[in-house]
């Protein structure tokens, strides 16, 4: 089992339109893993979690713990030379790459080697249309697997199933939980860090510097 982090700036299960999404995946990440204490649902499981193009190309992932965490790379990103970089370098390293609700053109095929999961959102797609491209790519033996989106009922689930798809989201199995945290600013989290380090019984003076 695994869960997807979303960024919410509020009690509705929308995201908010006002905030970017380097810096929403950026505050995603300080509340979840940087905070007083981490995200309990991080400690029994994989998160996946969100990086625009920006955040990717910087290598932002990296700050994680690979176990940890699913590499999604949103649909908005472009398929650039400096972002096919980054996701070799954390195929490489060990991190699990996700494609996001993607359609599968002709300029992602060179990053499909480097790609564990594409998640396919069967609502917006058309159930019989997602489950064709599923069986289609699978009968050319790929090495990725097909994660559904948006499952709503036990019978979009057991024809997903048998089409191929290995791994499933959606209603069916749980709805969205917010969770309510405590925003620390990034000045908050390297003091805490510091302070941190301070009271060790062996402080590394040199990361203190």
């Amino acid at each position: 089992m695994g869960y997807e982090l979303l960024f919410r700036d509020g009690e509705s299960n929308a995201y908010p339109a006002h905030i970017e999404s380097n810096r929403a995946t950026y505050r995603l990440i300080v509340e979840n893993f940087l905070s007083l204490g981490t995200n309990p649902v991080i400690a029994s499981s994989r998160c996946f979690i969100n990086f625009p193009h920006q955040s990717l190309v910087r290598r932002l992932p990296r700050s994680l713990p690979k176990n940890k965490i699913v590499v999604e790379v949103l649909e908005t990103c472009q398929p650039t030379d400096d972002l096919l970089d980054a996701i070799r370098e954390l195929y490489r390293e060990g991190y699990l790459i996700a494609l996001d609700d993607f359609t599968l053109t002709p300029e992602w095929r060179r990053f499909l080697p480097y790609v564990h999961i594409v998640k396919l959102d069967i609502m917006a797609m058309g159930l019989e249309k997602a489950c064709e491209l599923v069986k289609t790519h699978l009968a050319k033996r790929v090495k990725y697997h097909f994660l559904a989106e948006r499952v709503e009922t036990a019978e979009e689930f057991e024809q997903a199933k048998a089409a191929g798809f290995k791994f499933f989201q959606g209603y069916f199995f749980s709805k969205p939980l917010v969770s309510q945290t405590k925003y620390l600013s990034p000045e908050q989290v390297l003091a805490l860090q510091l302070f941190r380090e301070v009271c060790a019984p062996e402080p590394d003076f040199d990361r203190i510097e």
